[in-house]
């Protein structure tokens, strides 16, 4: 689980970095270039989520021992 967290962590950090520059542009750039940067960043938040719900899964029920 320490692997998997590490990993979110540093996909946290790079999503941010991402946001960070393409708010940084978002008056710079073309309508389409724009939008083809925004459909990556939620694929990549998309991605992040669900690395997020496997960690709390496994917290929870493999850790903790779920409700039994």
């Amino acid at each position: 689980m320490t692997y998997l967290a590490d990993r979110l962590l540093r996909q946290r950090h790079r999503l941010t970095q991402r946001l960070d520059r393409l708010l940084d542009v978002v008056t710079d750039v073309e309508s389409a270039q724009l939008e083809r940067s925004l459909w990556q960043l939620i694929r990549e938040a998309r991605l992040y989520r669900r690395g997020m719900s496997e960690l709390m899964y496994q917290a929870y029920e493999v850790d903790i021992g779920g409700e039994h």
